[in-house]
């Protein structure tokens, strides 16, 4: 209990609530935004464009303040997602990791595959950074993992908000796996598109318009552009500077922002800055006592080519215990049955052998012992 006392800060959680945001509406009025505190439809998607240093992550931040639970998955590579170690939510925050990295600190961590439906109404805040991943394959990899589980999410009492920090890595992390670029533009739009009905909110930034494909940024509800630098607007866009003076956009605050429904209001607003964000500079992992230690990377293969540790192990889960056939397994996986037979017996022979399988113990397996018959 000490070491948790010397790492957290103290907040007057009674006292916090989301930081405060603003809008006066231009053109008509969308009063199911008028109040963003309250009236925040419960699976609402919002976007934040906008260059670096602009606040658009801030914003984002304070947008999720506003929901039960925040996902904060897809992070920068100066894990600023750790900021929220010292908001008022940090006394229910849970890290999700690599299978292969360990984490010494004052918050509860697990493997992220091991993420449970049941945590969104436990924790507060989940997070997964690039500091708890042996690389960034292997991050980008298991953080499909953890939206299949969310897509499974077909009951839910409570919206929770999935926080996405430069939404272009989703591309890069479905094509990780073997995905093609196609493959991946279609798994992501349709994922965004039906998380709604799993009780997920969206709250995504980039720092180029055009980084996120099309039918992708449609799904915004609210599109919030912040300072948008030499670059200007898109040309998709460029209608708006008959309301707004182009130095005005090129040069805007950090605290503000214009906002476009999809329903057709447009604005503009302040977002006061989350006292927990991170600031330029901080190293969170020593400010917040969190170590890291790296053992070794598991190996991710890829769709249609080499088998990874993680695809051996669903090959043996799906055997174990249950005798399916070899040709039923294979076809579930998309593998032929040879190739199911040959990692069954690599199992088998490494436990045999040396007592353990490397596949497994990569990965950190309950079956890495075991023999599967």
């Amino acid at each position: 209990m000490a070491q948790i006392q010397e790492t957290k800060t103290a907040v007057d959680v009674k006292n916090c609530r989301p930081p405060k945001i603003t809008i006066n509406w231009r053109r008509f009025y969308d009063d199911s935004a008028a109040d963003l505190a309250n009236a925040l439809k419960t699976t609402t998607a919002c976007a934040g464009y906008g260059g670096k240093g602009t606040g658009k992550s801030a914003l984002m931040e304070s947008l999720s303040d506003r929901y039960r639970c925040v996902l904060d998955l897809f992070g920068s590579r100066d894990n600023e997602g750790l900021a929220w170690c010292r908001s008022h939510r940090q006394d229910s925050i849970l890290f999700l990791k690599g299978a292969s990295t360990e984490i010494e600190s004052s918050w509860p961590a697990k493997n992220a595959d091991e993420l449970k439906l049941e945590d969104l109404e436990k924790f507060k805040v989940i997070i997964s950074c690039s500091a708890f991943y042996a690389s960034l394959r292997e991050e980008w990899a298991t953080l499909t993992k953890i939206m299949d589980i969310l897509w499974n999410r077909d009951y839910w009492t409570n919206a929770c908000s999935l926080l996405i920090r430069e939404a272009a890595n989703l591309l890069y992390s479905r094509i990780a796996i073997g995905d093609s670029q196609q493959q991946a533009k279609n798994y992501i739009i349709y994922t965004l598109r039906e998380m709604r009905h799993c009780g997920v909110a969206l709250e995504m930034d980039s720092i180029r318009w055009f980084a996120i494909d099309i039918d992708a940024r449609s799904i915004a509800d609210y599109t919030f552009l912040k300072a948008q630098g030499i670059d200007g607007l898109p040309e998709n866009l460029r209608w708006l500077y008959r309301f707004y003076k182009p130095s005005g956009v090129t040069r805007m605050g950090v605290e503000k922002f214009i906002i476009v429904s999809r329903a057709g209001p447009i604005g503009e607003g302040y977002a006061e800055f989350p006292y927990w964000h991170k600031k330029e500079k901080e190293h969170l992992l020593r400010i917040f006592g969190i170590k890291t230690i790296h053992g070794d990377v598991p190996k991710l293969g890829d769709k249609g080519g080499q088998v990874g540790d993680y695809e051996h192990v669903d090959i043996l889960t799906r055997r174990h215990g249950t005798h399916k056939s070899m040709e039923d397994i294979g076809t579930k996986l998309g593998r032929s049955s040879r190739t199911v037979h040959q990692h069954i017996e690599h199992h088998n022979r490494m436990v045999q052998a040396v007592g353990e399988c490397d596949k497994c113990a990569r990965v950190k397996s309950p079956l890495a012992k075991q023999n599967v018959a």
